[in-house]
């Protein structure tokens, strides 16, 4: 019989650790005073274009306000990380225009893009001739979001009971903790197998670090390969020299066998990516440190672009995804010496077994 990973969820528990959590990020939260019951100073309708920094300049937004309100913000245009972004504006605009002010709570991993929007939000208002601090009052938190303070810090949550629970909430057959490109990789593989898989990241995004990358992959080989060698007149690479290469670029440190895993595994993640829709360049570069011509760039030249067709892959296969959920505790079997068997996760504290 498949083992699985089980989530667990004590009520009673649950209730106290969440709003400990609350308290500790936010301390005392309330509701923005209406606008009607603000002092503000009246501003002129209409509909304002600024444009502002986020993670990069160019950022255009599009804000409409009538009198003694804000109606409408479009994002026009940016530079930023597509999916970053995506999560900043499915998040951010939203908030202000509910709670009519600009007091919000920015999306932790999207900082600055984050205070783009309510940068131009703040500079329509003043173009409006009304006074931005009219609209900088208390907000409720965001629920949906772990803070800053809960995603990076190993104690910035509460962790679960020590102990194994008796009972668990959920079950799985795989449990991914974490949406970087190996995560969506493995939560694909997995179910391509016929696991039932959970997919949880800490973020409000998936993509991690790869979202931030130069879209820059080393493979020896792939089904483009040999078209594109003919056509540039360039050597083909070997998987034997792509192996030499990467033990020497990790200070004859590393445990070959996972390098040689690494190595011949290569062609056949690129040409999944290929096939389901990835896009590169036509140049296939040696950068310092490769003695072989194996460096395929994506076309936009960043991480985001083989993220998003990983997204589309899980998708398709159906894989649970829960954004904004942060692995507090593993459980193993034994004295928490043997095999893990599940996790337990905030929010809500739940607990997960495999």
């Amino acid at each position: 019989m498949r083992k699985k990973l089980r989530i667990f969820f004590t009520l009673a528990f649950a209730a106290v650790a969440l709003a400990v959590v609350a308290c500790a990020t936010h301390g005392a939260v309330r509701a923005p005073a209406p606008v009607a019951s603000r002092t503000v100073t009246p501003l002129i309708p209409g509909t304002y274009i600024e444009e502002v920094s986020g993670f990069k300049p160019g950022f255009r937004v599009e804000v409409t306000l009538s009198a003694n309100r804000i109606e409408n913000i479009t994002v026009l245009s940016h530079n930023d990380t597509v999916i970053i972004a995506q999560a900043v504006i499915d998040s951010i605009i939203p908030t202000i225009i509910s709670q009519q002010s600009t007091a919000v709570d920015v999306v932790s991993g999207a900082t600055l893009t984050s205070f783009g929007i309510i940068q131009a939000v703040q500079n329509a208002i003043a173009a409006a001739g009304g006074n931005p601090a009219d609209y900088w009052a208390p907000v409720r938190s965001s629920p949906q979001h772990l803070s800053r303070t809960a995603i990076i810090d190993p104690h910035g949550t509460p962790r679960g009971p020590e102990r194994t629970p008796r009972r668990w909430d959920e079950s799985h057959d795989i449990v991914i903790v974490g949406g970087g490109h190996a995560g969506l990789m493995a939560a694909y593989a997995a179910a391509n197998n016929g696991a039932q898989v959970l997919l949880i990241e800490k973020m409000s995004f998936l993509g991690g670090n790869s979202l931030i990358t130069g879209g820059q992959m080393a493979f020896h080989d792939s089904r483009i390969a040999a078209e594109a060698y003919r056509r540039l007149n360039l050597p083909p690479d070997t998987a034997e020299q792509h192996i030499r290469d990467t033990v020497a670029g990790g200070d004859f440190q590393s445990f070959l066998p996972l390098v040689e895993n690494f190595v011949h595994a290569g062609p056949f993640i690129l040409n999944m990516l290929l096939d389901n829709g990835l896009t590169v360049r036509e140049h296939i570069t040696m950068p310092g440190g490769h003695y072989g011509f194996r460096v395929y760039g994506t076309t936009s030249g960043q991480g985001d672009d083989v993220i998003e067709v990983q997204k589309r892959m899980i998708e398709r296969a159906g894989i649970d995804v829960r954004l904004n959920t942060k692995m507090v505790r593993i459980y193993r079997e034994g004295n928490q010496s043997g095999r893990a068997v599940g996790i337990a996760e905030l929010p809500p504290f739940e607990w997960t077994q495999s």
